[in-house]
């Protein structure tokens, strides 16, 4: 399988697989990717890791592939925006691990993570204007959400191949490490993020999503109908008075 799915527990691990083609997407690892989202959906998955497998994280689409009409008529519609919506949207903490380069439609696919970790020689190439092509796969909202506008220009545009430190100064990515620590690292980032009740979770992932683009009024209102909705759930109270008992009983040894 070019997308192989395992789960380390709780954390739902999607790994592109194709080394042979700098993990390219062609018409499997798109499908691939859209049962692996589904997947995620299981209440015993916590949060996802995305990564790569060998010396590229994703080539982006399969070049073979894309020259054919048949293949590229309905792949951006029917494939793409259904998988990078389907990351961007999951109520699940996602952690993307880049492990090598990320390159058109891998880019997207990268910043479409909550975080963003990459190995120490992994890199970026947005590809598309030096094809005298315009971006696809939401990278135009995707690199300025990230990065900013000014910082989204040069990188898009100027198309040049970004290291992991420029990476991370312009905010393409959260954190650097060694490559060979780089699954370990995300796969403890992911457990880390995934610690509090799933509807506790993903009701602070929405928020975090939609707090850059609401006013604070309408904010405020989310945000309390949120916690109003947590606090009628027994399975939150129960979590709650669980904590409370906890620091009581830490306050009472002098802890």
């Amino acid at each position: 399988m070019s997308i192989q799915v395992s789960q380390d527990l709780g954390v739902l691990i999607v790994e592109i697989h194709r080394p042979g083609a700098m993990n390219a997407l062609g018409d499997a690892e798109l499908r691939g990717l859209l049962d692996a989202i589904a997947h995620a959906s299981d209440p015993t998955v916590r949060a996802v890791v995305l990564t790569g497998w060998g010396a590229a994280f994703c080539a982006g689409i399969d070049v073979k592939a894309a020259i054919e009409p048949s293949f590229m008529r309905g792949v951006l519609r029917d494939r793409l925006h259904p998988i990078v919506l389907g990351l961007v949207g999951l109520e699940k903490p996602l952690v993307v691990a880049v492990n090598g380069v990320a390159a058109g439609a891998g880019v997207s696919l990268a910043l479409a993570g909550d975080v963003r970790l990459g190995g120490a020689s992994c890199s970026f190439v947005p590809a598309f204007a030096d094809l005298g092509l315009s971006p696809d796969t939401g990278l135009t909202h995707l690199a300025v959400r990230a990065m900013g506008y000014s910082d989204a220009v040069r990188f898009v545009l100027g198309g040049r191949r970004w290291g992991a430190g420029e990476a991370l100064r312009s905010r393409l990515l959260d954190q650097v490490v060694e490559d060979e620590v780089l699954r370990e690292t995300a796969l403890l980032t992911a457990r880390n993020l995934a610690g509090a009740p799933g509807a506790t979770v993903a009701a602070t992932l929405r928020l975090l999503r939609s707090g850059s683009v609401a006013t604070l009024a309408a904010q405020l209102e989310d945000e309390a109908r949120a916690q109003h909705a947590l606090l009628a759930s027994l399975e939150i109270r129960e979590a709650m008075e669980a904590r409370m008992r906890a620091i009581t009983e830490r306050s009472t040894r002098g802890e």
